[in-house]
């Protein structure tokens, strides 16, 4: 039997801003981390009730995603605006930034990265891994089948990898799509695919589901089960991929998915 609830099922009414909708029996208690896509760089933490517990002024906008890390910090991705112009879909997804702050807004590090998009993570090692993305490799475009002709980028395609640096901005392992395609693959449509053990690097990023590497390749092309093929590097969780659990910059109506910090 289902539980009934106190929120509003007419989403028409509930189409503003502030705290919108709360059922407190059905929800999870805790905080919600988010920041205003076109804002400042202020970053919120709101309680159940919508009330702002905890505030960061940064220096850049919200590069897409950020995080409360076990030491009460926060890890944020900010957008530099240098090279925003590189093609018309960067502007929008371009971060560049990750940056980690005390509770009291204290940059503790920041490195930047040219390529870096969306999202970040630091890793238990005290290193950071980056999605970023590049144009393939000139030989390699004529190989993709499927796609859609024309969709480049003024005839360039571009694919993710993923790159660990220290918290100097040294890098220090990469890991490249394309050394990872079996290139004889061909999926119609645009429909996503997983591939067999974990999410494409993007996936990772964006939403923790499948999404393309650009509009041209759309992700039709699958692992190509090579033993050669590095695996993820140690420094991440054993056994698991990195996935995206934490609420995106857009999350403001959830109520409290962000588990209370410990301060710093």
């Amino acid at each position: 039997m289902t539980t009934p609830t106190t929120v509003d099922q007419q989403r028409v009414r509930r189409t503003r801003t502030g705290l919108i909708v709360h059922d407190p029996a059905r929800a999870l208690s805790g905080f919600t981390l988010f920041a205003p896509m076109f804002g400042d760089g202020t970053v919120y933490l709101v309680d159940m009730n919508g009330a702002v517990a905890h505030t960061w002024t940064l220096p850049h906008r919200p590069g897409a995603y950020g995080y409360l890390l076990d030491n009460g910090h926060l890890f944020y991705s900010g957008k530099v605006e240098d090279g925003v112009k590189r093609f018309a879909a960067w502007e929008r997804f371009k971060a560049g930034a990750v940056l980690e702050v005390d509770w009291h807004g204290k940059v503790v590090w920041e490195v930047r990265h040219p390529d870096h998009h969306h999202d970040a993570r630091k890793l238990r090692n005290g290193n950071v891994i980056l999605l970023c993305l590049r144009p393939l490799p000139p030989m390699l475009p004529g190989r993709v089948r499927g796609g859609l002709a024309g969709t480049e980028i003024d005839g360039v395609m571009y694919a993710d990898y993923l790159v660990e640096v220290t918290t100097r901005g040294e890098a220090v392992w990469e890991w490249r799509s394309w050394e990872h395609l079996d290139f004889n693959t061909v999926r119609s449509g645009r429909t996503p695919t997983r591939w067999p053990s974990c999410p494409t690097a993007t996936s990772w990023s964006a939403s923790g589901t499948s999404r393309p590497w650009s509009s041209s390749i759309a992700s039709r092309a699958r692992s190509s089960g090579s033993s050669a093929a590095r695996p993820w590097p140690s420094s991440t969780i054993p056994g698991r991929c990195p996935t995206a659990t934490s609420s995106s910059s857009t999350t403001a109506r959830i109520a409290g998915i962000i588990p209370r910090p410990t301060r710093g």
